[in-house]
């Protein structure tokens, strides 16, 4: 694992950066909600979340097969993912297949159609 020093981690833990939705926060709070978004806790292993957070901006190919994404109960989303249905976690790679062309394909286009909501069809009058 890419070790971050704890000088550099305190540092970063109070920079102030931006939310989507226009708010500013220290990092700190932003690795806290995307820690829990993603793995359902505010840390990963040992570290602290600033430091886990960092590492997986900054080595993402080293984070692709972790297993931090938190999968919940549902047996569908498992059974289209592949992972064993008790499986808590899975990595960013699980959630793609390779295609014939070399490149990869989301699982879960398949169940994205099915949950969207619907959208009218607007018709012209003439």
């Amino acid at each position: 694992m890419p070790r971050i020093s704890k000088e550099h981690a305190d540092k970063l833990a109070r920079l102030i950066v931006q939310s989507p939705d226009g708010r500013m926060k220290p990092f700190d709070t932003l690795s806290k909600e995307v820690l829990n978004k993603i793995h359902r806790g505010e840390s990963i292993g040992s570290l602290i979340q600033t430091k886990r957070c960092f590492s997986i901006m900054v080595t993402p190919d080293f984070w692709r097969n972790e297993k931090i994404i938190a999968l919940g109960q549902s047996k569908e989303l498992k059974k289209e993912l592949g992972v064993d249905e008790n499986a808590r976690y899975a990595s960013f790679d699980e959630f793609f297949k390779a295609t014939k062309d070399g490149g990869s394909e989301y699982k879960l286009t398949k169940l994205l159609e099915i949950a969207k909501p619907q959208t009218p069809v607007l018709t012209q009058y003439i």
